[in-house]
Parts: structure tokens; sequence; C-alpha cells
């Protein structure tokens, strides 16, 4: 796309590309030849924009919306392989001919210029789902005014927490009663050598608000052993992650009568041997819930083959259980991107709602068991609330 200016050698304004620039209601917009385009507004010289009228139109669909500019040109040159450089010139030759209006942000955004600061890519990305790029400002501050309580901080656990605490996070409880041993140190990312022996919540208390000084860690030195144990160290919280292990198979069924009860989002998640779980996301009264379908399982779901199975129950029963970075990290990034989903408030919906995935690593082979009973429909919290 190509610009010509028709403006008179006066003094130019200058165009900031992180600002929004809106096209004025006014423009008219004619074509002129088949590769040319002619834009004006009272007051202004006619301007004549030269390239695909197509293209040119979508450049101004994206004028007409509260996006910064420089997002506008990568959204163009990421959907049409147009040159950014030829958009930002574009824009220039429209706002020095009168034909864009600088929009000022909102006084309430003004105040939070660090918010833009530190996290203006996660904005952009976030955009990528709005209409308006305002929108990501109330994002962010969705997820800034959460709670969110880990249960685990080992190999899934600690990065999530990373992930979750760089992404905003400014409210977190670290639920865990172990320590620090040398055979964490292949996958769990927030501890090293010199803390051996010391209190995992302890360490990712110190570790998470070196990554962000604001942020408020509750450290819960315990391991859950009652459903009532559960409600206590889900009180107040926004969202739970259940990453822990043990008990085996109570666990799980104990938080989810703990969070439904208390009306609190969950999502389970973890691996076995080399299938990383990710999933259930439970919303009560929204979604079914774990005790809906007694056949559920968060290690290894029944689409997996008996010989996987066969050697999943060995590693389990007989050794050390296997457990690797490379496995902890592909499923710490899909179950913190599905928090961030759903406490930001994003109109892409998290994938593991009511649904377990199931990721075999060796072939990268993807399954989906769904939640479900025969009235496909959760009454769990009129009991677990009378109780």
């Amino acid at each position: 796309m190509l610009g010509g200016n028709n403006m008179t050698n006066c003094e130019k304004p200058v165009i900031d590309y992180k600002k929004i620039y809106i096209l004025k209601e006014s423009t008219m917009i004619t074509k002129i030849t088949e590769n040319s385009l002619c834009i004006c507004n009272r007051g202004s010289e006619e301007v004549e924009i030269e390239g695909d009228p197509d293209l040119i139109l979508d450049f101004f669909d994206f004028l007409k919306k509260s996006i910064p500019l420089n997002i506008i040109c990568a959204f163009m040159n990421r959907d049409h392989n147009i040159d950014q450089e030829d958009c930002l010139e574009v824009a220039k030759i429209l706002y020095e001919n009168s034909l864009l209006e600088k929009k000022e942000i909102s006084e309430e955004n003004y105040q939070h210029k660090k918010i833009k600061k530190r996290y203006s890519r996660q904005q952009s990305y976030f955009s990528l789902f709005n209409n308006d790029y305002d929108q990501s400002f109330i994002q962010m501050k969705n997820l800034m005014k959460a709670h969110v309580t880990l249960i685990g901080m080992g190999g899934i656990g600690s990065p999530v927490a990373d992930l979750l605490v760089r992404a905003g996070i400014k409210n977190i409880r670290c639920v865990d009663g172990d320590i620090v041993e040398l055979s964490n140190l292949n996958r769990q990312t927030l501890y090293s050598e010199k803390d051996i022996g010391r209190l995992k919540v302890e360490v990712a208390k110190e570790r998470l608000q070196t990554i962000d000084n604001e942020v408020k860690v509750e450290c819960v030195n315990e391991t859950i052993h009652s459903v009532e144990q559960a409600k206590q160290v889900i009180n107040n919280s926004d969202f739970v992650v259940v990453s822990a292990d043990s008990p085996v198979g109570k666990l799980p069924m104990w938080i989810n009568e703990a969070c439904v009860s208390k009306n609190v989002p969950v999502i389970f998640t973890g691996y076995s041997g080399d299938i990383g779980v990710v999933g259930p996301l439970i919303i009560p009264r929204k979604t079914l819930c774990l005790n809906c379908d007694e056949h559920f399982s968060t290690r290894v779901d029944s689409s997996i083959s008996n010989n996987v199975r066969e050697k999943v129950n060995y590693f389990d029963n007989k050794i050390t259980p296997p457990s690797i970075g490379p496995i902890c990290f592909l499923v710490s990034s899909i179950v913190a991107h599905e928090i961030i989903k759903a406490l930001a408030q994003l109109t892409i919906t998290p994938i593991t709602i009511n649904k377990v995935l199931n990721i075999d690593t060796r072939s990268l082979k993807i399954d989906f068991h769904e939640i479900e009973n025969a009235k496909n429909q959760c009454t769990c919290y009129k009991i677990t609330t009378n109780n």
C-alpha cells in the first residue's frame, strides 16, 4: 500500500505509533481505479491510497477500533503479509491530513501505566481476541485481583506458580508438606541445591517474590488428609490447582467435594510415566464434577493402550515413579494457559472444561475423556452444601 500526500509545507503533526488513532466518522472513501482509493473529510485535502482496495478497507476497519497503531500494523502483516512500514506510512499520511484523530486513553487506564509497561506483550496477545484494546486492561485486572491456591508445589505446581506470577496473578497460596530434595531438581523449577532440606512452600515464596515483588504468597506447610482440611485450605480462593498426587485416588475426590461446596473452580493435573494429564476443569454449578463420573481417573484414561497402562502400573508400583522436566513443563504450560483464559475471562474458552486431556509424550497423541452422566447435570453441590 502506498499513500499520496497533498499537505502543504506547514509543520506536520507527529504520530506516535504506540498510541490509538481512530478514523474520523465523517471520512468518505471512494474507489478511483481498480488499484486505488480516495479518502477525504471536511476540511481536509483528498488523499489517494494505492494498493488492493480490499486490503486497504481492512486496514481502515481496524482504524475504526480502539487498537494501538503498531498492533494494527502487526495484524495486517500477519493476516495479509503487508509490510508493517507501509501500513505505518499510510497511517502517518492520514494523520497529517486530519483524517485520523488520536484517542486519549481513559484516566483509569493511565493509572495502570505499570500494567502497560510490564504486560504489554501479554496485552497484545489478549487483544488478538478483542475488538477493543482497552478490554485487555480489564482482563489484566481480572488476573491481578484473583486468588489462586496451588495444592502441590512439585514438578507441575512449581512451574505453574512461576507462569501465573509472571502473567500477573498477585495472590498465591502454596500448599505442600514436603521439603526440597536433591531428586526434585531435575524438574521443579523454583528450587536449587542451596534449598535442599528447606520447606518447599517457603522457598517457593522467596522465588516468586523475586519474579514480582508485589505478589502476596501464603505458605501452607500441610498435606491434605480430609475434606474438611481441604475446605479450610481453599478458603477465599477464586481458583484451585491440584497437582499433588497423594493420597492416591482420595485427594482428587476430597478437593472436588470442597470446591463444589464452596463454589470454587478447580483444575486437576498430573502425569503417570510418559502420559501427561490436564483436567478436568470443573466450574461448580455450571459443569459436572468428579463425583458425577464414577469411572473418572486423573491418572490414566481408558483410551490409553493396555501396553502403556501396564508399564505405568509397573513404574508406579515397583520402582521410583519416573519423572522428567520436559513432560512437567509441557503439562504446566497447558494448565497455566487454561487458568489464565478462565481468570482473565478471555473470549477463548478453556478446552479442559469437563474434559481430561491425555498427552502421550512418545507419540504426542492427544486423547480427550469427557465427564458425563445420564442426566448431564451436576447436583452434587446440593448435597455438599447441606453437609
